[in-house]
């Protein structure tokens, strides 16, 4: 969610605020039909459900993590641009934002400002490895690699018979549904937190950041958002939708043959994160191919200002929709419905661009973006 700039000349590249927001909107419209987490307390599903995950579900949330990767290398890498920041500044910038989503955490267990924390943290250890190890790193995450292995030394136990987060997120649902606010921020502290993290190493999430935050780089480094071809960017789009195509086809014609439900559990999740990683790119890559046309160009513009307002944004939509659908404010979970959860989230969406781009209109950052430099620069008294 960094709004840093990725030319060397420190000028903005529009397209990557505008894909930035494009991200912003699908996971605020996911979390709307899903209430925030809630609408799996009794899941009912339907056409709404249907749409709105099989475009944003497990997309948006990697697109976010793609564009961290880009923001890395400005901050990290990029020699003449006035964002760039010195290791020890990075690692600070990291703390502050690991800080941050932690708070934030205590209203959205779903928070995934720590993970492209932490995320950031290994970047920083990691940014300077050759394009060449970048890229074999990533196809190892993003192929699902050691999502599989991790698998192979758990499946053998017969008790093992249905991912340990399932339960674990129950719990969760029931205290989001039902408790107060004070009751709400203790169990966050911790146990809220936890099915989080499980699920995110269960499911193979963990390894899919790790690989996109390193396509990102490899992404910034090659300029890929300012002087890739067309012709480059449609190879692009057919090699992702030839993989897609394989990853649904194998998952619809193998996953019936495993009896055990964990083992068809693991085969199709393992391909549904190539199918997502796919998806993702053929987004960033149509996104790239819009800006470079005057319609396109017209119809994304709007996003830039979400995609350099992201950090807040993504604040304030907890902050007002959290207390909407939880326990503790109007429990709309139990009576809203998803298709009325989905128009009001295309309305509050449409405030949310007029809302980002006046505000830039006049100032140069968006409030929590401005406090987040300020603090990332803060000089200490000796």
């Amino acid at each position: 969610m960094d709004n840093a700039t990725i030319n060397l000349s420190s000028q903005r590249i529009e397209s990557i605020d505008a894909i930035r927001g494009f991200a912003l909107m699908g996971l605020f419209l996911v979390h709307m039909v899903e209430y925030f987490e809630l609408y799996w307390y009794a899941p009912e599903p339907g056409w709404v459900h249907s749409l709105i995950f099989g475009l944003f579900a497990g997309k948006a949330y990697a697109l976010f993590a793609l564009m961290f990767g880009v923001s890395s290398y400005i901050l990290l890498e990029a020699p003449a641009s006035s964002a760039s920041l010195s290791r020890p500044r990075y690692a600070w910038r990291m703390l502050l934002l690991g800080l941050l989503g932690y708070c934030h955490s205590l209203i959205y267990a779903g928070d995934i400002l720590q993970i492209l924390a932490l995320g950031g943290l290994l970047l920083l250890a990691l940014h300077r490895i050759p394009t060449a190890l970048l890229i074999a790193l990533a196809a190892i995450f993003l192929f699902q690699i050691p999502f599989f292995i991790q698998y192979l030394w758990i499946l053998p136990n017969e008790a093992y018979t249905q991912p340990k987060f399932w339960a674990a997120s129950a719990e969760n649902f029931e205290v989001f549904a039902n408790a107060s606010l004070a009751n709400l921020l203790h169990y966050n502290m911790w146990q809220g937190q936890l099915p989080k993290w499980l699920a995110n190493y269960e499911t193979g999430a963990l390894w899919n950041f790790l690989g996109l935050f390193f396509i990102g780089i490899v992404l910034a480094r090659k300029n890929y958002f300012s002087k890739s071809t067309i012709k480059s960017y449609l190879i692009t789009i057919v090699f992702l939708a030839a993989i897609m195509i394989t990853a649904v086809t194998l998952r619809n014609y193998y996953a019936s043959q495993f009896n055990p439900f964990m083992h068809r559990w693991v085969f199709e999740e393992g391909l549904t994160r190539l199918y997502n990683f796919c998806f993702v790119g053929i987004y960033l890559t149509a996104g790239a191919v819009l800006y470079r046309l005057k319609i396109g160009k017209t119809l994304l513009k709007p996003l830039a200002a979400c995609g350099r307002a992201s950090l807040s944004l993504y604040l304030l939509q907890t902050l007002v929709f959290v207390p909407l659908f939880y326990g503790f404010g109007l429990k709309l979970h139990a009576t809203i419905g998803q298709s009325t959860a989905l128009l009001l989230g295309l309305v509050a969406w449409m405030i949310q661009i007029i809302i980002a781009n006046i505000w830039l209109s006049h100032c140069r950052y968006a409030p929590v973006e401005k406090l987040w430099r300020k603090l990332t620069v803060i000089k200490l008294r000796q």
